[in-house]
């Protein structure tokens, strides 16, 4: 399964990423944020652990590929343990 989504980014400057799914060089949207150098958020386990990496989703879904075990609420994503299905809006938090 392949999805070809764009992630917009509210910060000082909204910027635009195309995401490939199932691609190697993106298994999540942690990833795929740390290779286009977004200075994003927090993050240690990269497994949905700790919580740390979450963002605001604004608009759009987004997938896990394993279901995180840190309390979100229902407005945020944890990037380290998701993937988007059609284009987003995150506010990084």
């Amino acid at each position: 399964m392949i999805f070809n989504c764009k992630i917009f980014i509210f910060s000082e400057k909204s910027l635009n990423i195309q995401f490939y799914y199932n691609n190697k060089t993106y298994r999540s949207l942690l990833e795929a944020l740390e290779v286009h150098h977004i200075p994003l958020l927090n993050y240690q386990c990269r497994s949905g652990y700790c919580g740390s990496c979450r963002a605001l989703l604004i608009k759009g879904k987004v997938q896990y590929y394993k279901e995180p075990l840190s309390y979100i609420n229902s407005n945020e994503i944890l990037t380290c343990c998701s993937a988007p299905i059609e284009h987003i809006i995150l506010k990084l938090l």
